[in-house]
């Protein structure tokens, strides 16, 4: 029997029956499967297995099979398309097979007035909750280390998150935010981005 470089098929198997499609090959790709579960193939006679669509088999380079078997155990009529090769085969094509939800929200940058911050402790926070904040981005501009998190924010015992000078720091957070500055009184510019 005479190997070809490449074949392609599409076998119709009615519910509990097994199709035989003689061919010379080494490799072998599903392509597509009409049914609910992967079909259960055999390779020139050995057991039967389920091969999901997209998976390829190869046997080794010295090693050819000279028949595949197709056995549909599904209670419904199965289309299988295949394709046998003397090499690898690639399919490229994108199949999706679940629904994406997509949030289409758009968003409002806002830049509010600079936050002086001194290096007592914060009672309250330097910007209040939101739940339509996607984040908010703090800028030091002051000379001296901020730190942010929550009401319990304290740089001298590495409570929080530290922002240097110059330095910006971006939190993708709805939760309050409080401030305090180490070694002197800073500034921060906060840059604010709203779900609308």
């Amino acid at each position: 029997m005479q190997r070809s470089a490449y074949k392609y098929f599409s076998v119709t198997i009615p519910a509990g029956e097994i199709r035989r499609v003689d061919v010379y090959s080494r490799f072998l790709t599903i392509l597509n499967n009409s049914a609910a579960s992967d079909p259960l193939v055999s390779i020139g006679g050995q057991s039967y297995e389920r091969i999901p669509q997209g998976i390829s088999i190869e046997l080794p380079d010295d090693e050819n099979f000279t028949y595949l078997e197709f056995y549909n155990d599904s209670a419904a009529t199965l289309t299988i398309t295949f394709a046998v090769s003397a090499g690898r085969i690639y399919d490229a094509r994108f199949v999706a097979s679940a629904i994406l939800s997509v949030n289409a929200t758009s968003n409002v940058l806002s830049t509010p007035a600079a936050i002086a911050v001194t290096t007592s402790a914060p009672a309250s926070p330097a910007i209040a909750a939101d739940s339509t904040r996607r984040a908010v981005m703090l800028q030091n501009n002051g000379s001296y280390p901020v730190w942010a998190g929550d009401s319990n924010v304290d740089g001298a015992n590495n409570r929080g998150l530290c922002i240097s000078p110059g330095e910006a720091l971006t939190l993708e957070s709805e939760a309050e935010i409080y401030l305090r500055s180490t070694g002197g009184a800073s500034t921060i510019s906060p840059t604010i981005l709203q779900k609308v």
